[in-house]
């Protein structure tokens, strides 16, 4: 007699079932687990594997002369398409690189010609220091006790305007602080004079783009790949370019070079761009002087609004230019006419060194 606390049996596993060794039919095998032995499965690869064991005979391969000639001979016309599109490359105008030399003169008086005596110890320093965190730079200053002129140099994603607003904010806070004065009133005009100068005058910059042929040596060709034309500005250009409340004269000499400088630009190219960029004025506030196109690059000599940028006049212009030479480009396999920089100079009818001339006599005058 068993006693209570005493434990109950273990449970026996069953004995597994015997598999036969041997299956020669495609059924499964008599058991208890109907399974199929080991030799059945591989009997079944092996086979399949001494079925693929030989490789098929190659198809024989066509020269490609013979299917040039039937393709021809075929009665079924080639597929031609007329819909050419590529993803186009967009500059951006503070994406470009930019060589420059972009000066601009700037005259203004106090307001209603009230006399400071302040203003006329104000110092080419002090202007610096003022407009330092706008990262314009002052090359000369000449002032008195109502009137203010300067020479500036500025980076081309600066607008003539803007710079005349920072110059003119930061000398009528200036001039506030060292008058002590307590309630804000108008010190300066609302007005001013400004003109674009450079190292180079008017005429020398249209005459070196009319010499752009013999300069690079397709002077001597029947048919030389180069495009000059120049322009007339009309009442409406004037009008386009001038601001109200200012009298401003600005004057640009851009240079756009082709990627990797491939001579991919001929005469009828330039004419054509010449067009579309003639069409585009009123958008960009430009009005061109005079163009000169040969087979690596361009070189644009134009008239601005004070109120837009080298920067994105240059970037206007270069992806207009992609849009009418999209077919040429896919041709050749880019993505992009344009090297991805420029170069800006301003120009006018007097240079630096005449304007540093003019401030030192009125100086010594003064």
């Amino acid at each position: 007699m068993k006693a209570d606390n005493e434990p109950a049996p273990c449970p026996q596993m069953p004995r597994a079932c015997p598999v036969p060794p041997r299956c020669h039919g495609l059924a499964p095998c008599p058991g208890c687990h109907g399974l199929a032995p080991w030799s059945l499965p591989l009997a079944a690869t092996s086979a399949h594997t001494k079925l693929w064991s030989k490789m098929p005979r190659a198809c024989p391969v066509e020269s490609p002369a013979r299917r040039y000639f039937s393709a021809r001979q075929s009665r079924y016309p080639p597929l031609q398409s007329n819909h050419l599109t590529m993803n186009l490359y967009t500059y951006e105008p503070h994406e470009i690189s930019f060589a420059f030399c972009y000066r601009v003169y700037f005259s203004w008086r106090t307001h209603r010609r009230h006399a400071f005596s302040p203003l006329a110890k104000l110092q080419r320093a002090t202007l610096n220091a003022l407009l330092h965190p706008y990262k314009i730079r002052v090359l000369e200053c000449v002032t008195n006790d109502t009137e203010v002129r300067c020479i500036v140099s500025l980076t081309p994603l600066e607008t003539i305007s803007g710079c005349a607003s920072k110059l003119k904010g930061r000398v009528s806070k200036w001039l506030s602080e060292a008058l002590n004065l307590a309630a804000l009133q108008p010190l300066l005009c609302k007005g001013y004079f400004a003109c674009t100068t450079g190292k180079s005058r008017s005429r020398v910059v249209e005459r070196y783009l009319s010499l752009q042929s013999e300069h690079h040596g397709y002077s001597n060709r029947l048919l030389p790949p180069i495009f000059v034309d120049q322009y007339v500005l009309t009442t409406d250009d004037e009008r386009r370019i001038s601001p109200h409340h200012a009298m401003v004269i600005a004057k640009f000499h851009l240079v756009f070079s082709t990627t990797w400088r491939r001579g991919i630009i001929g005469s009828t190219h330039g004419r054509r761009i010449s067009k579309a960029w003639l069409n585009i004025q009123p958008e960009l506030r430009i009005a061109l002087i005079k163009v000169s196109f040969v087979p690596d690059h361009v070189h644009v000599a134009l008239r601005s609004h004070p109120s837009v940028s080298p920067a994105s006049i240059a970037a206007g212009l270069m992806n207009s230019a992609q849009q009418v030479m999209q077919v040429e480009m896919i041709e050749a396999g880019v993505n992009r006419l344009w090297m991805n920089s420029a170069y800006v100079g301003s120009y006018g009818d007097l240079s630096s060194p005449q304007i540093c001339k003019f401030l030192e006599r009125w100086r010594s005058s003064e």
